[in-house]
């Protein structure tokens, strides 16, 4: 397969994801795990006495210098037996294996079977020079990639760590967070409290309110005295807590918010995923050079915001990290003092990969946020629109282009992560 670079799996990785299932589902036995691939076995449909080998791996297509996200390559391997059986063979595995997944079965490249598509994509991506047919694309039009799940083991009986297991697999749900509140109430009184007020408060902002101080206040005040239990017991590395604990924030009751550098991210994204629920990272240390890196972590999915700032990207790294698959759930984005001009502005307007970002922090200069004015008292008085940010969404429809302040707050008119 030319034109491509492999990565190394880990798990937590959609290859490592798909090969776990097939391993539970359909009776595949690990063989070996070889750094940058994966290797199972089991035996034939039509032999018992033949063994089928599969191998798989993440792969990044980068074509023409252009880098078109990561995909499945899925190879199958019938030991001793060549010609129309390996065909019928493979053939026969790859549509058990499709329908374990559910997807449609598309041979490609002479009878090897190739698993590809963009995660939460709603299409199948097919890169200049490949074999994909137009009969393949209509096939895999309706099609996306499962989630990778967190790999949560849990104890019988324990109801709390079942809830949250729960919170993990669904972090932007209130009701869960609520239920473990419930669950806490007896012995843990004052968590109990702020889960239900963090969720009251953010709900509130969500809809609009201003600033509760009382309100606010009163949740510092119970985070500073229950810290104890909402740090997690689980080995979940995390940065260590700043002098005001800016380094991690807790929002609804659980960490979900961490500021930390670019290596530590690299080497722990996959962990903090599968520890705590994170939807928000403020990242530092991401460059043009390593900003592709970032672009390849699975775990960005799912992510609801993600701040760049002061990280010299500039607009060819904006354009790499637009390229990611991995973005689709980000809702903030903060890319203040990295660099990026209007040209940078205009490629994320015109990018797909963000269907569902609702709020972009930009340099002032750029004139793309409305701006509010307040007086000397604090008190609201004007709103000046944006001219680049109008002129962007007379061309395209997105809503971090149509965004505008639901309060006239001097303390906090912006929208944070959660709250978009």
């Amino acid at each position: 397969m030319k034109n491509q670079a492999d990565i190394i799996l880990r798990s937590g990785t959609p290859a490592y994801s798909v090969a776990t299932r097939l391993r539970d589902e359909l009776g595949f036995a690990w063989r070996r795990d070889a750094g940058r691939h994966l290797f199972l076995e089991r035996r034939a449909f039509t032999d018992p006495s033949i063994t089928v080998g599969i191998g798989m791996a993440d792969y990044r297509w980068e074509m023409d210098g252009l880098d078109l996200g990561y995909d499945i390559l899925i190879w199958v391997n019938v030991r001793g037996v060549r010609g129309e059986r390996e065909d019928a063979e493979a053939e026969a595995l790859f549509a058990e294996m499709c329908h374990c997944l559910g997807y449609p079965a598309v041979l490609s490249d002479e009878g090897t079977p190739l698993l590809a598509w963009s995660p939460e994509q709603g299409a199948r991506r097919f890169p200049p020079g490949t074999s994909g047919t137009e009969r393949d694309r209509d096939l895999w039009a309706d099609y996306a990639y499962p989630q990778v799940p967190a790999e949560v083991r849990i104890a019988d009986g324990d109801v709390l760590g079942q809830l949250y297991a729960r919170i993990l697999a669904d972090p932007d749900s209130d009701d869960l967070r609520l239920a473990y509140a419930d669950a806490v109430a007896d012995e843990l009184p004052d968590y109990a409290e702020l889960i239900r007020l963090q969720v009251e408060y953010t709900v509130l902002r969500r809809a609009g309110d201003p600033i509760d101080q009382d309100r606010w206040q009163r949740m510092r005040q119970l985070e500073r005295a229950v810290q104890g239990d909402i740090a997690p017991r689980n080995g979940t590395p995390l940065p260590r807590p700043g002098q005001m604990g800016e380094n991690r924030q807790v929002k609804r009751g659980f960490i979900e918010l961490v500021a930390v550098d670019a290596d530590f991210f690299f080497r722990n994204a996959d962990r903090m995923i599968a520890g705590i629920p994170l939807r928000g990272v403020y990242l530092s240390g991401i460059t043009e050079e390593n900003v592709g890196r970032l672009a390849a972590i699975p775990q960005l999915s799912r992510l609801r915001g993600l701040a760049l700032w002061g990280c010299p990207i500039g607009d060819a790294g904006l354009r790499t990290f637009l390229s990611s698959p991995y973005l689709t759930r980000l809702r903030w984005l903060n890319l203040e003092k990295t660099g990026i001009t209007v040209a940078g502005v205009e490629a994320l307007a015109a990018s797909e990969a963000l269907p569902e970002l609702g709020y972009v922090t930009l340099d002032r200069d750029l004139n793309v946020n409305p701006e509010l004015h307040f007086d000397w008292a604090d008190t609201f008085a004007d709103l000046s629109e944006s001219h680049l940010g109008q002129q962007l969404a007379r061309r395209y429809d997105r809503a971090w282009l149509r965004w505008r302040p639901k309060y006239y707050d001097s303390l906090g008119w912006d929208p944070r992560f959660d709250e978009v």
